[in-house]
């Protein structure tokens, strides 16, 4: 992905999300790894998480999801079908459902996008580096492109999402620093493992 940490680029000012991007903290070389592992999340345990993310809509389910790319797709659910559109497709309408002004409606039934991201986030397991939290999604390929996303919410309802393709973390992706540490994932089979290492001191004159 290049940067650790970008923030969602998706009808910003339609869906109350900060489009500009935050860097990752500059790391100075490390003589001696001080890499700690701090936590695990099976993968297997975030996909049944996220399925309490779907929202009625009339006569259909929805679910937020995530690409690899930070785009917001919006899966629907009828009955035994599902299927998963990119969230800007309803715009023109997509199986009965159109997206205007930040909200799906379907024959006479509405649900909010920042409705979707909040089940979305309130159904999905968490991993917290005090005091940020984040919620896990993540989508096999199947209807979805493959991916594993990392949701944030701050005091304002806004969202924010650190996005990856799969293979991109094969090694540790930093995420975040806080109070001289360092946080960051990565995927080790079917297990998402969280790390932490100190920031190097930075000797000054």
């Amino acid at each position: 992905m290049g940067t650790a940490l970008q923030t969602l680029v998706v009808s910003a000012s339609l869906l109350g999300i900060d489009p500009l991007p935050v860097p990752p903290p500059s790391v100075a070389p490390r003589a001696v790894s001080q890499v700690k592992e701090v936590s695990r999340m099976p993968l297997a345990e975030v996909i049944a998480a996220q399925q309490g993310a779907w929202t009625p809509l009339g006569l259909l389910d929805a679910r937020a999801a995530f690409d690899p790319k930070g785009e917001a797709w919006v899966y629907l659910r009828q009955e035994n079908r599902i299927t998963a559109h990119p969230l800007k497709a309803f715009e023109s309408g997509v199986e009965g459902v159109v997206l205007e002004n930040g909200v799906l409606k379907a024959a006479g039934a509405q649900v909010k996008v920042q409705a979707l991201l909040g089940a979305l986030f309130d159904a999905a397991k968490h991993v917290q580096f005090p005091p940020v939290d984040y919620a896990l999604a993540y989508e096999d390929g199947g209807a979805v492109p493959a991916s594993i996303s990392l949701l944030r919410r701050d005091a304002e309802g806004n969202f924010f999402v650190s996005y990856h393709a799969p293979a991109e973390l094969a090694k540790i992706e930093w995420l975040l620093g806080i109070d001289g540490i360092l946080y960051g994932v990565r995927l080790e089979g079917r297990t998402l493992v969280f790390y932490s290492e100190p920031v190097p001191a930075v000797k000054t004159k």
